[in-house]
């Protein structure tokens, strides 16, 4: 008996030890240590956070430099017409007669131009084909903000050209935009390329138009 009062006094002494209630100057001592230990962690996950941000921005800077074209405005779409042969879309009823030429509708200023046509050149020249060169620059005005036909001639005889099977309606696209590329016999659109394109598909319409 004297026993077991022993074991209930020990355990009433820790129950009072692990229960004591800590007084008020100690209890504002732990908030102090604890709002101190939040403000530590707050101030480095910030200023991790900054670094990180950092990081990325001048990552992606270096990358969008190293992956941007130099080519920053209109003017500088350029490319080489000096192996091309410029005509008139009015010339295109006596070049065409009794053969097959190629003809491509571009203008400087426009990227896709200026992408496009080292590409149908290298694939002219590996033909033996010289391209008849239209300049759509010269056909509408571009220099203002709404464009306007400056050689209305020219224009009608774009459009009016007449194509053969699934080309049929192919100039209601050349006259929409650059570049476009025809392949024309006798004054009739016998194949077309709308856009810029890779050099397969450039090499599979110089196949089907018969110059490969």
């Amino acid at each position: 008996m004297a026993k077991t009062n022993k074991i209930e006094t020990i355990e009433n002494e820790i129950e009072e030890e692990e229960f004591e209630e800590l007084s008020i100057s100690d209890r504002l001592v732990n908030i102090e240590k604890k709002n101190n230990i939040i403000l530590v962690i707050s101030i480095a996950t910030i200023f991790l956070c900054l670094c990180s941000m950092i990081y990325i921005i001048n990552g992606d800077n270096t990358s969008y430099a190293n992956e941007q074209p130099t080519q920053t405005s209109e003017s500088d779409y350029t490319y080489d017409t000096s192996g091309l042969d410029e005509i008139k879309a009015t010339d295109i009823e006596k070049e065409s007669d009794g053969e097959t030429i190629v003809v491509v509708v571009a203008r400087q200023g426009c990227s896709y131009c200026a992408q496009y046509m080292p590409v149908i050149t290298k694939v002219a020249e590996k033909h033996d084909v010289t391209i008849k060169y239209i300049d759509f620059g010269k056909i509408i005005d571009f220099s203002s903000s709404q464009p306007t036909i400056s050689d209305s001639e020219s224009y009608e005889a774009l459009s009016n050209l007449e194509g053969t099977g699934d080309w049929e309606d192919f100039a209601d696209v050349v006259i929409t935009g650059t570049p476009n590329t025809m392949f024309i016999k006798d004054n009739k659109i016998i194949y077309g390329i709308n856009g810029s394109q890779s050099e397969d598909v450039i090499e599979t319409a110089f196949k089907e138009a018969g110059l490969a």
